[in-house]
């Protein structure tokens, strides 16, 4: 099972990939990617295409994660974590 968010977040990068992210005030450190894919929905619609970059990250002793940047508006959000 799994519980929805799509809340704002701030990833950290370093030279060697995606390090960590904080949520609600909190630190994740991102211990491994399990995986990682692009989507583009909408471009049928008026408001346009929407692109997103989807991460599944494990975070060190907490569970697996899924992370996605908004393109269009240069933000990463926290979408799910699974149980």
């Amino acid at each position: 099972m799994s519980k929805l968010y799509h809340e704002p977040i701030e990833v950290e990068f370093t030279k060697d990939g995606f390090r960590s992210f904080r949520w609600r005030g909190n630190y994740y450190r991102i211990q491994r990617v399990c995986g990682l894919w692009r989507e583009r929905h909408g471009w049928w619609s008026q408001e346009g295409e929407v692109e997103r970059l989807h991460l599944r990250v494990e975070v060190h002793n907490q569970g697996i994660y899924d992370l996605y940047r908004d393109r269009a508006k240069g933000r990463w959000y926290l979408e799910r974590i699974w149980d």
